[in-house]
């Protein structure tokens, strides 16, 4: 049989690949792997993983996504009483997020179908990644953001030649707008029309953890939104037939509704407001949400809510042990493997991963948050001994 999609919900197989939710149930519809031929070229960066990646796709030629470092963390380690503790810098990509792997799939897609205008609802990361790769294949891009979110995150995208479009309300209200536009307009959706193909490319991040790594780690940690990302790197570790790592998964407090369904032990996740400074995270409706309850029960792990006004502390606490800035997904992950130290899930053999998927820089708010400046002091030497000594 060669590659389908299938509704993750009730697994029923479609038969075309233009579907984005079951016609059945209405449920989220995911690509399923099943040895088509490849019919492009492998590369370098995620594409190395052509085989596993979906078949009927066109890469971007000169687009290097991927290979992105992962550094030792010894103070964590130390700090968690683990044996080691490792950071999977996604700031590393183009445009600095993991969003980077998820567009180049989505893109791969579009231009297979020939299609000249690209879209998304974003709250940052990803808007900036569909803007660089639509500007790299030549495509119209089109990104729809709620007003709340702050215009650093969004000036990266209009720099780069997409219209961003800021709507009132939230980021699912957003999405509604999208959902309508979708069936008026033939726009490649890369979250929502192509979100089959889109969300296998969170899969190459947990390959390249594998391959950087001789053994397998016991744990990965990383942020939760909609409960793609977290869903794929289950799915992608089965996929590479390795068995036995636990996946975590870490969300705000302000907008934790699938923590919240974990700790219920409800198999459901319900529609929250969100409230949250993890702009990033803040999907009160999020899609892949039962998936990830599922991957968490497959994969033996947790999903845990970390507080609010910890946010801060959660940037300087990976900053100041690995010398990487994160935006708030990452200090959400950071104090996610934090709680879960404290309430004794890891031994002193656990081997840990931290998913840090974006950057500080673009979302100084937190940074800033995270050190308290001094005021202005004399200008002498005695000065600043005293105060460095202090």
């Amino acid at each position: 049989m060669s590659d389908y999609l299938q509704c993750s919900a009730c697994n029923k197989k479609l038969s075309s690949f233009n579907a984005y939710s079951c016609p059945q149930c209405w449920g989220p519809v995911v690509y399923v792997r099943d040895g088509s031929k490849i019919e492009h070229e492998q590369r370098d960066g995620i594409w190395r993983y052509a085989d596993r990646l979906p078949a009927a796709v066109d890469p971007l030629p000169y687009w290097p996504v991927g290979n992105t470092p992962l550094l030792a963390a010894p103070s964590l380690a130390e700090l968690w009483n683990v044996d080691q503790v490792w950071v999977k810098n996604e700031t590393a990509n183009p445009t600095h997020s993991f969003k980077d792997r998820v567009v180049s799939v989505a893109i791969a897609r579009a231009r297979r179908l020939g299609l000249q205008t690209v879209a998304c609802t974003s709250t940052g990361n990803l808007g900036h990644a569909l803007a660089a790769a639509a500007a790299q294949a030549g495509l119209r891009c089109i990104v729809l953001v709620p007003s709340s979110v702050e215009p650093a995150k969004t000036s990266a995208a209009a720099a780069l030649g997409a219209k961003v479009i800021r709507l009132q309300g939230s980021y699912d209200d957003v999405n509604r707008v999208a959902h309508q536009l979708a069936d008026e307009v033939n726009w490649g959706w890369v979250n929502m029309t192509l979100r089959p193909f889109y969300a296998e490319g969170s899969k190459t991040l947990i390959w390249e953890v594998l391959d950087q790594l001789n053994t397998p780690p016991s744990d990965i940690v990383c942020p939760i939104a909609s409960g793609s990302l977290y869903s794929k790197l289950v799915g992608g570790a089965s996929q590479a037939d390795v068995k036995g790592i636990r996946f975590h998964g870490a969300q705000a407090a302000g907008c934790a509704p699938v923590a919240q369904a974990y700790d219920d032990a409800e198999q459901h996740v319900q529609p929250v407001k969100s409230a949250s400074r993890a702009h990033s995270l803040a999907i009160g409706n999020p899609a892949d949400g039962d998936t990830a309850l599922k991957a968490a029960a497959a994969s033996e792990g947790a999903i845990v809510a970390v507080p609010e006004n910890n946010l801060p502390q959660g940037v300087s606490i990976l900053g100041a042990a690995s010398g990487l800035l994160t935006e708030s997904a990452g200090a959400v992950t950071t104090l996610g493997a934090d709680q879960l130290a404290a309430a004794g899930k890891f031994n002193q053999a656990s081997r840990i991963v931290l998913v840090i998927t974006g950057d500080g820089l673009k979302g100084m708010d937190l940074v800033e948050d995270s050190v308290l400046l001094s005021e202005s002091l004399p200008t002498c030497a005695d000065t600043v001994l005293e105060f460095v000594g202090s």
